[in-house]
């Protein structure tokens, strides 16, 4: 069944804590996920995020993927909390680009 997703924002949250390099690194997610013909997803939901250095193409520099509980097509995922997220990918380079795949639909960027 093919899915559409939009991702309505994305930031950089560094867990509270005395030692922070060894803070792990999350990046939330939020987004809205709907059925072909518009209809809101509901429920548990295997999303697999990756992020590239090109848009098309290449291979991913990382990648997880995570069951995301959505509720009436509302999600939120934190990218990193299954595989260690490395900040420096931010720093070292220029542009990245974010891909989703639902369960087992077409990837979208």
């Amino acid at each position: 069944m093919k899915r559409t997703i939009g991702v309505v924002g994305a930031g950089v949250f560094l867990a509270a804590g005395t030692a922070w390099a060894a803070a792990p690194a999350y990046v939330p997610v939020q987004g809205f996920l709907a059925n072909a013909d518009g209809s809101p997803v509901d429920g548990d939901t295997v999303i697999a995020a990756s992020v590239f250095t090109t848009d098309t193409g290449g291979t991913a520099i990382w990648s997880e993927t995570q069951t995301v509980t959505v509720d009436q097509g509302a999600f939120t995922m934190y990218l990193g909390d299954v595989a260690a997220l490395d900040l420096s990918i931010f720093k070292d380079n220029e542009f990245l680009y974010l891909q989703f795949t639902v369960g087992t639909d077409s990837p979208m960027s």
